[in-house]
């Protein structure tokens, strides 16, 4: 019991502390000119990683990078997969602007890594 105890107090001190630092990292990355990149629901987190492909079990390969073209393929007109129309016609029309990845020839929108999420550890104590 001591030890999951301990473990709460650790996790409440890190819900706290999170908050500052990652406002100082930010503002850090900012001054140096370095982007920063949120994940799918919008929250920044720092990890740490690979940027690289998955081979899923079913043989199917995904790319490191999503592209703008994705949120084509998903949309629906409504929550969760809505988007602007001025967004979709840029889309359908290549109007990329400043956003285009010369290499990619497309505009990434996120990327996958080898990374696991803080959450998505077991706590082995539960």
């Amino acid at each position: 019991m001591a030890l999951q105890d301990r473990r709460k107090e650790v996790d409440g001190t890190m819900d706290r502390l999170i908050p500052a630092y990652m406002k100082s990292f930010i503002a850090w990355n900012q001054a140096q000119g370095k982007a920063l990149y949120a994940d799918a629901n919008s929250t920044l987190r720092v990890t740490y990683g690979n940027v690289a492909s998955n081979k899923l079990r079913d043989g199917i390969v995904k790319g490191p990078f999503t592209t703008v073209e994705g949120i084509l393929e998903k949309y629906q007109g409504k929550d969760p997969f809505d988007a602007p129309a001025a967004l979709l016609t840029a889309i359908r029309k290549k109007q990329y602007g400043i956003f285009k990845d010369r290499i990619l020839g497309t505009v990434p929108v996120d990327f996958l890594s080898t990374a696991i999420p803080r959450a998505a550890i077991p706590d082995p104590h539960s």
